[in-house]
């Protein structure tokens, strides 16, 4: 956790931690000084998971634009098919919706203001425009809203920015975390092999 640079990340892995930083200054989508990707931070001293500090910084900003007068401007990722979820139809669309049909639904929690989502985004968006049989691609912004339980039980732990999980309901309610690598092929592949285990689970 504390290192100075975490190459796991340029192999397409998300990562987590208070000194994990980025020499890439344009990955900064949440303010001049602050260069994160996905949990890499500078200029922290306290150890806490990189969602959090995130989503303070995010706050801290928005306060600070306020407080100056400035319009508050939420950058928009671009995803024409996929399904954006909010608190009040999040449980109906992942539970009742969708899944009592069989199918799949791939579900990203997200920051638009996160350098990796942004970069992640054009991938999320091919991989909706694929159209894999039986399988819905939803998001959930993180930013203004809570995470939702599931029976009361938190279900989806997502620490960083993007986090995948696989929702299911074979043959009862799963949600399985993606872990490789973020890209379109290595993403598609683990899908096509979700496909055919669930596929196969039914003959």
């Amino acid at each position: 956790n504390k290192v100075p640079y975490n190459l796991l990340y340029d192999l397409g892995f998300t990562s987590i931690g208070d000194e994990m930083t980025t020499t890439f200054p344009n990955k900064s989508h949440v303010g001049d000084a602050i260069y994160e990707r996905s949990g890499r931070f500078t200029n922290l001293n306290q150890t806490e998971c990189g969602l959090h500090s995130h989503l303070q910084k995010i706050k801290a900003l928005k306060k600070q634009r306020k407080d100056a007068g400035e319009e508050w401007a939420v950058p928009e990722l671009k995803c024409e098919k996929c399904i954006e979820l909010k608190e009040d139809t999040f449980l109906e669309t992942v539970e009742n919706n969708y899944l009592q049909n069989d199918g799949l639904i791939l579900l990203e929690f997200y920051s638009p203001f996160c350098g990796s989502c942004q970069e992640f985004a054009p991938v999320l968006n091919r991989l909706a425009n694929h159209q894999l049989p039986n399988i819905l691609v939803a998001r959930f912004d993180v930013t203004e809203q809570s995470i939702p339980k599931y029976n009361n039980q938190e279900i989806f732990l997502v620490e960083s920015t993007p986090t995948l999980y696989l929702v299911g309901h074979s043959p009862s309610f799963y949600a399985e975390l993606y872990i490789g690598k973020h890209d379109f092929g290595a993403i598609l592949q683990w899908l096509t092999e979700k496909l055919k285990e669930e596929t196969d689970s039914k003959e």
